[in-house]
């Protein structure tokens, strides 16, 4: 079986569909993937670029990036690198003050058992 790790511009090309094209490429792999002919991967590299471009170049509002994601990260038929610690992380998204990265660290040490070492005041209140 044919394995796929999409990037962050080809994921981002498939959400935002603003090249068909390309677009059109991504969708056909998904449905390859849900008949099970090949294997697709992101990452959590993925998802954290794809949360600064949405922000920062798109102006998706903290709410419309968690709804966004959340679909890819709960996807069965996608292999999604710390899919736990991620989903965690992008649902806590839209109602925190601190940033994505800071989630991710917060949620990791919440699902790991590990004690989040931080002088993040903010941080160590959704880390608590």
């Amino acid at each position: 079986m044919k394995s796929y790790l999409l990037d962050t511009n080809a994921l981002l090309r498939y959400i935002l569909n603003d090249n068909k094209q390309q677009a059109s490429v991504i969708e056909k792999l998904f449905l390859q993937a849900e008949e099970r002919f090949c294997f697709i991967r992101l990452s959590a590299g993925v998802f954290i670029e794809a949360v600064f471009i949405l922000t920062k170049m798109y102006r998706y509002s903290k709410e419309q990036v968690s709804k966004t994601l959340l679909e890819y990260v709960k996807n069965p038929i996608l292999d999604v690198g710390d899919r736990e610690i991620l989903h965690e992380a992008i649902e806590l998204y839209p109602i925190k003050t601190v940033s994505f990265i800071d989630l991710l660290l917060a949620a990791e040490a919440n699902q790991t058992g590990k004690t989040l070492v931080t002088f993040d005041k903010k941080l160590k209140q959704v880390s608590s």
